[in-house]
């Protein structure tokens, strides 16, 4: 049976957080979660033990390429989050800060996993303006526009609008924030960009400014992780089954739609497919040459491990050195690029590198869908993960309505239409009413009892006619509202715009008490 779902919202309030469980309990949650993990056996006990070393000791030395970092203290216990490289808004930035949090808390190493494995796509800043009198959004650029490939993997095109566009954000947010972020971030950014690419710079300017406010993670990049031992394993343990981990992931994807009344068959992931021995695997292979991402088919042949996209690619790995052939085929310097997809990220994450993974709101929803998949695959039962966002709204003026606000003005209308007795004087006919309601006629007469409480509608209705326009013009204003309403109360809306006082409100809001 499929676990239970946990339906999850953002807060809707600015100041407001999703934390589930509290991030107050994180420590205990932690400790649960490494007597679970304790059971572990065999292979899967061996990957723990040789990623926990190995990630702590490349998160330290990546981190230090950019920034001054301590060493890497209780490498027994990790503690992770992670996002793509972008400017992102300040409910997925609060994850870092209940990391920091947490990973202190519970006396733990905390590592943010850079996801520059996704892809890299829009390369502006959303910014909410008003312009002659009509709130609307306009696009920052921070670099020109491109193909879309792997952040990894996208360098920096247009210099000049890289480095120009601190000056070009903060004014166009200048008039609503007083010495935005991007002012403190994007000096760190540029700083940090020599020899890295365009998202791997703002990820690591991000993380100089977080530890400028004593946020002390450390970082690595999924594409950094993929280069080592225990990831190694990881595949190892699914490309040697390709076919029993495609089954076990198809079965459940297609329980949890049918859970879900989900009919997309893309949504939350596509199913994998098999074509004749190829059974496709949850991993993207691209190479320096072409950096667009395609899917990783896996087949297994007498002594030898075949992996391919069916297409431009395909290598042989004997069973008994694929460890370390893979390791050596997928370094930096190899020319091809093996990564994990979203649900086998977390799945490597939760399973092998730490002891408590903080997934956003997107991630927690795929990845009950994870919890299925490695509770049948690998036989175990997964550790628990957290839940954490914040809503941080910029500090504009305006009418706060919602569609939900609409809506329920639009349900007072309906009542008032037709139990109009709820609000009416009218005693007599509202006695009228009750009483036909009370006693339905036999058959043959329900037309006449119908009309009869029709016209008593109707009547009371147009009693309470000052009532009725007073909330056809309210409902008539929420509607008008609702388009500059929805753009001035995001909470989409990059850190970067926001005062550095967002800072310390990220930090209140995660503390662990």
């Amino acid at each position: 049976m499929l676990a239970e779902y946990v339906r999850l919202r953002a807060p809707q309030n600015h100041g407001q957080t999703l934390q589930s469980p509290p991030l107050s309990d994180g420590s205990s949650v932690v400790k649960r979660n490494q007597k679970v993990l304790a059971q572990y056996w065999g292979a899967l006990e061996s990957i723990r033990d040789i990623a926990r070393a190995e990630l702590s000791e490349m998160a330290y030395q990546y981190s230090r390429q950019y920034s001054n970092v301590s060493e890497t203290g209780n490498v027994s216990s990790i503690v992770m989050a992670g996002h793509q490289p972008t400017l992102f808004h300040p409910g997925v930035w609060f994850k870092n800060f209940a990391l920091d949090a947490l990973g202190k808390a519970a006396n733990a190493t905390a590592i943010n996993l850079v996801v520059d494995n996704d892809l890299c796509g829009d390369t502006n800043v959303l910014c909410p303006q008003y312009v002659s009198g009509t709130a609307q959004v306009i696009r920052v650029p921070y670099d020109s526009a491109a193909v879309a490939v792997p952040h990894e993997m996208r360098p920096t095109i247009d210099r000049a609008t890289f480095l120009s566009f601190r000056q070009r954000l903060a004014t166009s947010i200048g008039s609503t924030v007083d010495a935005p972020l991007i002012d403190s971030l994007w000096p760190e950014v540029t700083s940090a960009s020599g020899d890295l690419g365009l998202s791997a710079s703002i990820a690591a300017g991000r993380h100089r400014l977080e530890q400028k406010h004593g946020i002390g993670n450390l970082e690595l990049p999924v594409s950094h992780l993929s280069a080592s031992k225990s990831f190694a394993m990881f595949v190892d343990l699914i490309a040697t089954e390709p076919l029993r981990f495609l089954e076990i992931y198809n079965q459940s994807l297609d329980e949890y739609r049918n859970t879900h009344r989900i009919r997309s068959r893309s949504h939350p992931v596509p199913e994998l497919e098999s074509d004749g021995r190829w059974h496709e695997i949850p991993f993207w292979v691209w190479g320096k040459a072409s950096p667009q991402r395609r899917r990783v088919f896996a087949s297994c042949r007498d002594d030898t491990v075949e992996l391919s996209d069916r297409d431009q690619w395909t290598v042989s790995l004997k069973r008994n050195c694929f460890v370390s052939s893979f390791v050596e085929l997928n370094q930096p310097g190899s020319g091809m690029f093996i990564r994990p997809r979203a649900l086998a990220t977390t799945m490597f994450s939760r399973l092998f590198a730490s002891d408590l993974f903080i997934h956003g709101i997107g991630g927690a929803k795929y990845d009950q869908l994870g919890d299925v998949i490695m509770k049948r695959f690998f036989e175990v039962e997964p550790p628990k993960f957290m839940t954490m966002t914040a809503t941080m709204k910029l500090p504009l003026e305006f009418e706060n309505v919602t569609r939900q606000t609409v809506t329920e003005l639009e349900v007072q209308m309906r009542k008032l239409r037709y139990r109009p007795e709820g609000q009416s004087t009218c005693e007599e006919l509202k006695g009228r009413k009750s009483y036909l309601i009370e006693n339905p006629p036999e058959s043959g007469s329900r037309k006449l009892w119908h009309d009869e409480i029709a016209a008593i509608n109707d009547q009371l209705f147009e009693s309470l006619s000052e009532k009725r326009i007073k909330l056809e013009k309210e409902i008539a204003r929420a509607k008008a509202a609702l388009p500059e309403s929805k753009i001035l109360g995001s909470r989409e809306y990059s850190f970067a715009l926001f005062s550095g006082a967002l800072v310390e409100q990220l930090r209140k809001l995660s503390v662990t008490f």
